[in-house]
């Protein structure tokens, strides 16, 4: 038998216009907003459990997370320039969950959800890699007034990214069955991967760079971030750092030409969370902590950037240390 060479750029092109034929059809045969919404959440569902490997659960939901104050950041010099102590203080520990958010990336080998409705889950922010929202049509809009706007997906963005306390168990060396909870340093950790899949756009007649440029200009007032940017009628967008006069940077919405978009989506996708990197396997996940904050053993963190990342437990007077494999883009 000869050998075949697959034509993988129209395969990719026939299944973006397969997306878009299928939105037209839904819209023919449903008239209710929350149905249609739901119908094209699934299919993009469906499309991310064939392309994401099975460690990476896929759900619709919100996710739990620790009150920023329940954690200490303070200087450690004795560990080096740059050196920071994190202590946890369970008696300020509030949870909080989020908005709802449409396709949440979980890893579904260590976690699983901490609440199961059916039709959504709570899913504990430690366990949370990235999520995509899904949008029938995506308005260019720097208003807030609709969910659907770029603004709205984006301040969502800077909400979900802005948590970052974690807090894990892990057992204590030397003890058979002593355990303590231990703050996970936010220096170290990465931000969770944003991804918006779009079908359409509304309010703006722009393609390409025009419209990379327009969406960045909105970006700069909502100060959000993403990942990648899908739009089924449009193209693949991402993102970069760019320097600023001022020192401080901004983030800049950039096109990624290409004649397989959504091809270049799945891998950006794929290349994003194989970055996030995993926890030390001897920590384990505290879900309890999200159901009482009642007194109990805890030990502080101490993350030293100097010696490449190496996160070192404080037990008494000596410590353990670990390098953290994670990516913090």
């Amino acid at each position: 038998m000869k050998e075949f060479n697959p034509e993988l750029t129209k395969f990719s092109e026939a299944e973006r216009n397969i997306l878009l034929s299928r939105l037209e059809a839904i819209r023919a045969a449903i008239s209710h907003a929350g149905e249609k919404g739901r119908t094209v959440e699934n299919d993009v569902r469906s499309l991310l459990q064939l392309v994401l490997p099975s460690r990476y659960g896929v759900a619709t939901g919100f996710v739990a997370f620790h009150d920023q104050s329940c954690v200490s950041e303070t200087p450690f010099p004795d560990a080096g320039e740059d050196a920071w102590r994190y202590d946890y203080n369970y008696s300020k520990d509030r949870v909080g969950v989020s908005s709802q958010l449409d396709l949440i990336i979980y890893d579904s080998i260590l976690f699983a959800p901490i609440v199961d409705l059916g039709t959504a889950v709570v899913l504990p922010l430690e366990s949370v890699i990235g999520y995509v929202e899904v949008k029938t049509q995506l308005q260019i809009s720097s208003s807030t007034d609709s969910s659907s706007s770029l603004a709205s997906v984006l301040s969502q963005s800077k909400r979900i990214r802005s948590h970052d306390t974690r807090i894990f168990s892990a057992s204590v060396p030397g003890y058979r069955t002593k355990t303590a909870l231990i703050p996970f340093p936010r220096r170290v950790l990465p931000h969770i991967r944003s991804f918006v899949f779009a079908f359409e756009v509304s309010g703006s007649q722009l393609e390409g760079p025009q419209l990379a440029e327009k969406m960045t200009e909105i970006n700069n007032e909502v100060g959000g971030f993403f990942s990648g940017l899908f739009i089924a009628d449009r193209g693949f967008f991402g993102s970069r750092f760019r320097e600023t006069s001022d020192d401080k940077g901004a983030n800049e919405i950039v096109f990624r030409e290409s004649s397989a978009p959504l091809a270049a989506f799945k891998t950006s996708l794929l290349s994003s969370l194989s970055r996030f990197g995993s926890y030390p396997e001897w920590l384990n996940p505290a879900f309890h902590r999200y159901f009482s904050n009642e007194q109990t053993a805890t030990l502080p963190t101490i993350y030293a950037p100097q010696t490449e990342g190496v996160v070192s437990i404080l037990l008494e007077k000596s410590t353990i240390s670990l390098t953290p494999q994670f990516t913090k883009k």
